[in-house]
């Protein structure tokens, strides 16, 4: 597990915990409450977004500048991973964070939004009015709902709109700042990804992919990682646990989803996607069977 040093913070201070959820891909979501305290947050290895879930107008940020003095009910607070900051608590107030890592947020960007996630940075900001992330933020629910298993896909999927909205934030001149090397061009990544796809049902191998776009396997290897954030059989197997949740509402038995999405057989399937989800397959049936089409 990755350390959460404002987790870690939080525990030893006033704040009481209401309730945390730890899901697939190193993220974790707490919910917090606090009153009369003063902290300070840290270098930390993961990015922190906070959700103030009731008061907050007695919460103050001590250090940085900041258009807004204090907090409010639905105030986001983003405070990127390697930030420093401290926290003055007059009033009762809870809030909920999402604690998540770089890697995830980027690999995010560049297998579901295909977009280059070397041009992102996340900003710092302090009780900011955001209504779309609020609202996505409030999709998480309540702590006493948080381990059940259809409203863990249920967070999983609110997640990946957080991290949608998250970058519609990144601003064109931080992104202009940015020189990237390295990598797969753009068409190469095309090239590959599109091989992939065509190819799930079948067995893939590093040196397969690489001869689509001319490569040594090691370079290859390397230039993926610096594209996707991720390596080529995670990325291969999270395609394939995909094509799986395409197959499970279409009603097909699980041996034959398995060959279909490339797996060895329906017990190989079912550890991927335990591992991926945090669920079984069939719960991730009933999941996806409950969302309107």
């Amino acid at each position: 597990m990755t350390k959460q040093a404002i987790f870690d913070t939080l525990s030893h201070s006033n704040a009481t915990l209401r309730g945390e959820l730890r899901l697939p891909g190193d993220i974790r979501l707490a919910a917090w409450q606090n009153e009369l305290d003063r902290v300070s947050y840290h270098t930390d290895e993961v990015h922190t977004l906070s959700l103030y879930t009731a008061g907050g107008e007695q919460t103050y940020r001590l250090d940085g500048r900041r258009s807004q003095r204090n907090g409010f009910q639905d105030a986001i607070c983003i405070i990127p991973q390697q930030q420093e900051s401290v926290w003055e608590i007059q009033g009762r107030f809870e809030f909920t964070h999402l604690y998540f890592t770089d890697n995830h947020l980027r690999e995010f960007i560049a297998r579901e939004l295909d977009l280059e996630p070397r041009l992102f940075a996340l900003p710092d900001h302090s009780f900011l009015q955001h209504v779309p992330l609020a609202a996505a933020l409030q999709q998480l629910g309540q702590p006493q709902d948080w381990h059940d298993d259809i409203h863990q896909l249920h967070i999983q999927s609110v997640v990946q709109d957080v991290f949608a909205e998250l970058c519609k934030m990144q601003s064109r001149r931080a992104a202009q700042k940015v020189r990237i090397y390295g990598g797969l061009s753009l068409r190469s990544k095309k090239t590959v990804q599109q091989y992939i796809e065509d190819n799930l049902q079948h067995s893939i191998t590093i040196a397969d992919i690489a001869s689509t776009v001319g490569l040594s396997e090691f370079h290859f290897a390397r230039a993926f990682r610096q594209s996707f954030y991720t390596s080529v059989h995670r990325y291969i197997e999270s395609r394939r646990v995909q094509r799986v949740r395409e197959l499970l509402t279409q009603g097909q038995k699980l041996v034959d989803i398995a060959d279909a999405a490339g797996f060895s057989d329906q017990s190989h399937l079912s550890r991927v996607v335990k591992r991926q989800t945090g669920v079984t397959p069939k719960s991730l049936k009933r999941y996806l069977n409950s969302q309107p089409r």
